[in-house]
């Protein structure tokens, strides 16, 4: 099946039993973030392989993010969903947009992360790990804890 904003491309890096849900669910808001598309999609099959997972992309974008997201999802060995958001849709903002990807999961567990490559998609297992080792019912990766970096981020309050 074709990744289009109608019809998402169904596949995962790992087989599921049929009606099992996948493992994890990665929410992505994005807003004109053509170019980021691959490189993350990239990055989450080396992170995520060989679980069974999907990326649920809610997209507010104005450009060609849309059809590059439902390009690079024919491609994609994880199964890339789609919601695109137009200009009367957009209620919330980002946490509108992570809200409606929370409705879309399929798995029990889900991880947010942007659009714009700064938040390390191989970062993910280690959450997904520490959400199933502790039964957390949220998990937080952050980049101001020991061993984390702002490094690369604007402005004084980030860094």
């Amino acid at each position: 099946m074709r990744a289009t904003p109608e019809a998402p491309a169904e596949r995962a890096t790992a087989p599921t039993a049929p009606g099992e849900p996948p493992a994890l669910s990665v929410i992505v808001p994005t807003r004109n973030e053509a170019l980021n598309i691959a490189p993350l999609l990239r990055r989450l099959e080396a992170a995520l392989d060989g679980l069974t997972c999907e990326v649920i992309f809610v997209d507010d974008s104005d450009d060609e993010t849309p059809a590059v997201i439902a390009a690079v999802g024919e491609t994609s060995r994880i199964s890339v969903r789609l919601l695109h958001r137009g200009p009367l849709e957009r209620v919330g903002g980002l946490g509108g947009a992570v809200r409606e990807g929370i409705r879309m999961c399929a798995s029990a567990h889900a991880v947010v992360m942007d659009g714009d490559l700064q938040h390390p998609p191989e970062r993910v297992p280690a959450l997904l790990a520490t959400a199933r080792e502790q039964a957390a019912d949220v998990v937080i990766g952050s980049r101001y804890i020991q061993g984390g970096s702002a490094h690369g981020l604007a402005g004084r309050a980030r860094g």
